[in-house]
């Protein structure tokens, strides 16, 4: 399983926002990726995602990370690494 937490902050406009992408395989060989997000310390929402093999899990994975830590042109600021970690 990859954990991967992430956290954008910018007091000046209000922004205070946390992302969680988890990245493991469930039953029958299966792979998800989950994405958990919304305002810091909140419940926010939470998206499920399967595919069929670990490359197309980790390329889904990737995109996602991509967009995230390059996020300035669309909410001001970039998010940061908080945490990540590999069982």
């Amino acid at each position: 399983m990859i954990l991967i937490k992430l956290r954008a902050v910018l007091p000046e406009k209000n922004i205070n926002r946390d992302y969680e992408l988890r990245l493991e395989q469930v039953l029958f060989g299966i792979w998800s990726v989950t994405a958990a997000y919304g305002r810091h310390l909140t419940r926010g929402m939470i998206k499920h995602y399967l595919f069929e093999t670990q490359d197309e899990a980790q390329a889904f994975l990737k995109k996602k990370l991509h967009k995230r830590l390059n996020a300035k042109n669309r909410i001001g600021c970039d998010y940061s690494i908080v945490n990540a970690s590999y069982r």
